[in-house]
């Protein structure tokens, strides 16, 4: 069954990584939430510079979700 790509994105829209775990890609998927909520806390206790990694890697997340999902689909 093909995965909607918009599906994918509005997960990693709500929170990256999300999108990865609807296309099945577990591992990366648990990394990207591991890491936007690193940035995250670290944006609050250590240095607000960490907003801007927050910032990237939830953009990061939603492109990359999009390109899996189209390889995903293109392979089935």
């Amino acid at each position: 069954m093909k995965k909607k790509q918009w599906v994918s994105v509005l997960l990693s829209f709500v929170l990256s990584g999300l999108g990865h775990l609807y296309l099945g890609l577990f591992l990366r998927g648990i990394i990207f939430i591991a890491l936007i909520l690193t940035s995250y806390f670290l944006s609050k206790i250590v240095s607000p510079i960490f907003s801007l990694v927050f910032i990237i890697l939830w953009v990061i997340g939603m492109v990359d979700s999009a390109r899996q999902t189209k390889r995903i689909n293109m392979q089935q």
